[in-house]
């Protein structure tokens, strides 16, 4: 049984499908519509094919789509579209001979694209696997599996990316079987399991080469990039460097990723002249205006990379811009942690020890809130040398010769030559 079927046979079980829906959107008006129409089509989906045109009757439908149109007050915003022409299509699709199964789909994700606007987030992705159960192809079970892996469930996003896979395969989408593979890839390459998401990407390269995708060969080898990175291997990072540029031009969207990534990269080996160049670059263009996580790592990578490279006032502004957007981050913002800790290590090289320990201090409570375990490690790590020089050499325990400093400068500029 594929993972799609078991998914359509769990819409016949003894557990109440959706009920998800009911506990998401428990103080919602529109509540009741967007739970029943999902029960509508999960049993019109569980059912026979043949038997689907007469499981409904057809006025009870036409009523429901009226009541919909009249009574379901969805909150709409900029980026939550009313779905309301969504569910009535779902509803009145069912009844027909020859229901338009792309538009169904369609419709569901239509619904799920208003949830994710309000954070409704489980209503969105009982959504999103209907759009992809009712379609029944590779490109919704990709997306699908891209809405779980987004929002951390990584055991259905596998789920998905195996069904895409089988289905690009079935249907001779080489562009969509590459995709799934790099997706699975990179939920190997999060978990930790980095010679298995090297031979999910390098099966995604083969693909993409034997059957002529060429728009995809840049990604495969920017992941590739990062396997490198994480295996510490030079070798093959510097050489899939070189083989992501060749194939990502200026236009690619992925490009300053690639080059954040590239960044970070030579900035723990410690380039930080060629990674400033960058980071200076990324941001004077504002490559990620709309992408804040990336905007906020990017500046910490910069702060991280100045002091390194021993220039005192780009650390400054760039701790500054950093601090400014954790201020203002949202609560749930995953790179914080890491954010926190890349300041600390800025701070650490110019030898700002108070500052530095409280970058680790905040950075270890937002690890432990959000589970980054790497930051916990790191952090604590460096937490303990931190405190031990401040006890031992007090003289460096923190920023307080400033006022006097800004002082004797001010002086030294008042002196007549």
């Amino acid at each position: 049984m594929s993972p799609r079927e078991s998914f359509v046979l769990s819409l016949r079980g003894p557990d109440v499908p959706g009920a998800e829906i009911l506990d998401d959107l428990r103080d919602d008006p529109a509540q009741r519509f967007v739970f029943g129409v999902y029960r509508l089509v999960g049993s019109w989906l569980a059912t026979e094919e043949q038997f689907r045109p007469t499981l409904f009757h057809i006025d009870d439908l036409e009523t429901l789509s009226i009541q919909i149109v009249d009574q379901a007050d969805f909150a709409t915003g900029p980026e939550a579209e009313n779905p309301t022409a969504g569910l009535v299509l779902l509803v009145t699709e069912m009844v027909q001979p020859k229901p338009d199964i792309r538009g169904m789909a369609l419709a569901a994700l239509t619904v799920a694209e208003w949830a994710f606007g309000f954070d409704h987030i489980r209503t969105a992705l009982a959504y999103s696997r209907l759009a992809a159960a009712v379609a029944n192809n590779s490109r919704f079970a990709w997306l699908t599996a891209r809405h779980h892996r987004t929002y951390g469930y990584s055991e259905e996003s596998e789920t998905w990316f195996h069904v895409a896979h089988a289905a690009a395969t079935r249907e001779h989408d080489w562009d969509t079987k590459a995709r799934a593979l790099m997706g699975l890839g990179v939920l190997s390459f999060k978990r930790g399991s980095y010679p298995l998401a090297r031979r999910r990407f390098e099966f995604a390269l083969r693909v993409a080469k034997r059957y002529h995708v060429p728009e995809r060969l840049g990604e495969i080898h920017h992941h590739l990039f990062t396997v490198g990175v994480a295996t510490t291997d030079h070798a093959f990072a510097e050489r899939e460097a070189h083989l992501v540029l060749d194939h990502y031009r200026h236009s690619h969207p992925r490009l300053p990723h690639f080059a954040h990534d590239l960044a970070a990269y030579w900035t723990d080996r410690g380039d930080y002249t060629n990674a400033l160049l960058l980071l200076r670059q990324l941001l004077a263009r504002n490559y990620f205006e709309h992408e804040p996580d990336a905007e906020l790592l990017t500046y910490a990578w910069g702060a991280r990379a100045a002091a390194g490279a021993g220039d005192t006032a780009s650390f400054t502004r760039f701790f500054t811009e950093a601090r400014e957007r954790i201020a203002a981050a949202r609560a749930a913002s995953l790179p914080v942690a890491q954010a926190l800790l890349l300041l600390a290590r800025g701070a650490l090289s110019l030898e700002r020890w108070n500052v530095a320990r409280d970058c680790l201090v905040e950075a270890l409570s937002e690890a432990e809130r959000t589970g980054n375990g790497y930051v916990k490690f790191r952090g604590d790590e460096l937490l303990d040398k931190v405190d031990q020089r401040l006890r031992t050499e007090p003289m460096y325990s923190g920023p307080q010769n400033a006022p006097v400093a800004e002082r004797a400068v001010t002086l030294l500029r008042r002196r007549a030559p």
